[in-house]
């Protein structure tokens, strides 16, 4: 049974034994493991994030030549990511493939419309 579900029974009990003074009092204290649950919902799933980051951190690699991010899985490099949109705002947004002519390659974000060019 939750801390909600016990504090609802047990002002449920109060109110009919006729003590509205304790009956307030737990009402209110239900408020507040309410109020005290949403916020540890919210700081469990911060914390998620915040290892999610910590993570990608470790396993990510800026290539300067080309001026963008990679993901490092052993000898294998995912990606591009946009430099941009990491830099700004810890996002990784993968670069989509803008084709290219001759010797030069393109790559375009679709967030921030940025393009990014590497000789082949």
């Amino acid at each position: 049974m939750s801390v909600t579900q016990n504090a609802k029974e047990l002002a449920d009990l109060i109110k009919t034994l006729g003590d509205t003074d304790l009956y307030k009092r737990i009402v209110e204290l239900e408020g507040e493991i309410i109020d005290l649950s949403r916020d540890n919902h919210h700081l469990v799933q911060r914390n998620a994030e915040l290892e999610a980051q910590l993570q990608t951190k470790g396993s990510i690699t800026f290539d300067e030549l080309q001026g963008v991010y990679w993901l490092m899985d052993g000898e294998t490099q995912i990606g591009p990511y946009c430099q941009l949109c990491h830099d700004a705002d810890k996002k990784l947004i993968r670069l989509q493939d803008g084709g290219g002519m001759g010797s030069t390659h393109r790559w375009t974000c679709y967030a921030c419309k940025r393009n990014y060019g590497k000789q082949r």
